[in-house]
């Protein structure tokens, strides 16, 4: 599936499960959203740390990036947070974040970015994926300016 649509749900699953090798799954206190012409989202509002945790995506990921900060903002959180299993320097370019600083210890790397409002974008080693072989990080994106500053070191 090379467009976004419009596809049934089933075949957003479908393209999903076959793209990531696993079953679409929404756990219990996650929110399910999708559109026809944008594919869908999972994601889990914890409000009490004011993050929006974006667990998957399948379509148009900056479309679900942005109805992730919607979300966020219009009910009372101020970070987005997700796993970033692709190469990540790329995955940092494809957003438009600028890079401010890189720390490396014993391999594992930490990027200290901007995002194009000047926002913090902090990413963080998480461990390697065994299947790919590539580091899997943490990625947090602060919403309001000056918040994550005093992490971005």
């Amino acid at each position: 599936m090379s467009d976004y649509g419009p596809h049934t749900l089933q075949e957003w699953v479908q393209f999903y499960e076959e793209k990531s090798k696993e079953k679409l799954e929404v756990p219990k206190g996650f929110l399910f959203q999708w559109m026809p012409t944008r594919g869908f989202s999972v994601m889990k509002p914890d409000v009490e740390g004011k993050i929006l945790m974006i667990y998957s995506t399948c379509g148009d990921g900056k479309f679900w990036r942005d109805v992730a900060e919607m979300l966020a903002l219009n009910n009372g959180m101020t970070k987005l947070m997700t796993i970033c299993i692709r190469k990540i320097e790329p995955y940092i370019r494809f957003w438009h974040w600028k890079i401010v600083k890189k720390l490396e210890t014993n391999g594992q790397k930490r990027y200290f970015c901007k995002d194009e409002l000047g926002r913090n974008v902090i990413i963080t080693h998480k461990g390697m994926n065994e299947e790919t072989g590539l580091p899997v990080y943490y990625v947090t994106q602060y919403l309001i300016k000056g918040e994550g500053d005093e992490y971005a070191v």
